[in-house]
């Protein structure tokens, strides 16, 4: 997949902040459950 300018910039964007959150989520840094709502499995 090849995009450029502007539109490659947004997915460059998109895809490092979501990279970002995944690995500071995994990390413990990041509480993405916050941002996806919480939900009680009890």
């Amino acid at each position: 997949m090849a995009a450029g300018g502007f539109t490659g910039f947004l997915i460059a964007v998109v895809l490092g902040t979501a990279g970002y959150l995944v690995g500071g989520h995994v990390d413990g840094e990041v509480d993405l459950s916050a941002l996806v709502g919480r939900r009680d499995r009890g």
